[in-house]
């Protein structure tokens, strides 16, 4: 089962329930040190529909909604990929949705009859006008940039794999380069640099890696 959080202690956008104007395509952006998936609700004139899963890794950002999004109130919900263990963040947060274990997409949130569903807590948000567009961010209370973003959840998946990657500050160091090179050398799939930093393939290989080698052989 995976485990959820609602990001309630991060938000670069401001977390009010106020209303949120029609405004073209919105976007989800983490500054987290974990790879989430995001649901989002919409709230329009008493009804509320949700969608997800948005999948986001650190430092990257995903399209939630293309066009005008015409809501009064829109909500996000994120939960943790299940390789992180228990729940980062605690829950909290303004309301609940209906989200489904899979991707879903549901028109009436407010009550979960069907086989799947259930209620999940929702922040509410107010995206903020970027250069890339409507934008809602994910944070942690470290404040990463997007780049120590990725470092940190370089990191996170390093230690959860075994590796001495330690302290997770999103901070390029000798040590965590020496466990990439370990990881690298031990890792028949993995990439062959890591120059560009956090590319899906490679914190899919770290997943796998994390997923896979017995606790004692490390």
């Amino acid at each position: 089962m995976v485990r959820t959080f609602t990001p309630a202690l991060v938000a670069l956008a401001a977390l009010v329930a106020a209303a949120v104007p029609a405004r073209a395509d919105l976007q989800i952006c983490s500054r987290m040190s974990y790879v989430v998936e995001a649901a989002i609700a919409i709230e329009d004139k008493g009804a509320a529909a949700t969608r997800g899963w948005f999948r986001v890794d650190p430092g990257q950002c995903r399209v939630a909604i293309k066009g005008d999004v015409p809501s009064e109130t829109l909500y996000i919900h994120a939960r943790a990929l299940p390789v992180y263990g228990g729940s980062p963040l605690p829950q909290n947060g303004h309301a609940d949705f209906c989200v489904g274990a899979e991707s879903f997409a549901f028109p009436a949130a407010q009550t979960c009859n069907r086989t799947g569903q259930k209620l999940a807590r929702f922040t509410a948000i107010k995206p903020s006008q970027t250069e890339k567009g409507m934008t809602a961010y994910l944070a942690e209370d470290a404040e990463y940039t997007d780049e120590q973003a990725r470092d940190a959840g370089i990191q996170r998946l390093l230690v959860i794999a075994g590796y001495d990657a330690n302290p997770i500050d999103g901070i390029r160091a000798g040590k965590t380069d020496a466990a990439i090179r370990l990881f690298e050398r031990l890792c028949e799939e993995c990439p062959t640099s890591w120059i560009d930093r956090l590319g899906r393939a490679r914190i899919e290989a770290l997943r796998s890696k994390a997923k896979t080698r017995p606790p004692g052989d490390r």
